[in-house]
């Protein structure tokens, strides 16, 4: 259901919901095939990139490993990554503070109220190395991810659960 270019909104969504809840068992390519499918809407691309990262970037992973993922130079611009110097109260965004430096990342397919990719890591990286990171020309040595973490824009009146339509 995923997948499917041609499933409608709310089946997608109910899928999402159900994967999210389970234990991660898909391989990342599940993610980075609707992501960087020009079939796909570009709420669904923008929404397989933050299941991506919610499931698949952990504490510890190697940011020279993140950025070899399939089309991920793509999917964000150097105006779609900041340096992260405050991070808000929300007690969602508690595990951003760790780490030695917090970056926001927005995949150019989403817009503020889609989400922002929050990453703190292990050492210090500056806007220049972090530009060509993200650009796909330089790799870190030895700079793993400390926390990930999705700020989402929620709407308080609509939960979406499985079966509400």
């Amino acid at each position: 259901m995923l997948a499917d270019t041609n499933a409608v909104s709310i089946d997608f969504y109910e899928a999402l919901i159900l994967v999210s809840q389970a234990p991660v068992f898909e391989d990342p390519t599940v993610w980075t095939t609707i992501a960087n499918g020009s079939g796909y809407a570009a709420e669904r691309r923008c929404e397989a990139i933050l299941a991506f990262f919610r499931r698949h970037v952990k504490s510890g992973s190697s940011l020279s490993d993140l950025l070899r993922t399939p089309g991920l130079t793509n999917w964000f611009s150097r105006k779609a990554v900041w340096n992260q110097s405050v991070v808000g109260g929300s007690s969602r965004l508690e595990g951003a503070k760790r780490g030695k430096c917090v970056y926001a990342l927005r995949p150019e397919c989403c817009n503020w109220r889609n989400g922002t990719i929050l990453m703190s890591f292990s050492k210090y990286i500056s806007d220049d190395d972090m530009s060509s990171y993200m650009a796909g020309t330089k790799l870190p040595d030895e700079v793993q991810v400390v926390a990930c973490v999705i700020d989402k824009y929620e709407d308080k009146h609509y939960e979406r659960k499985p079966g509400n339509r």
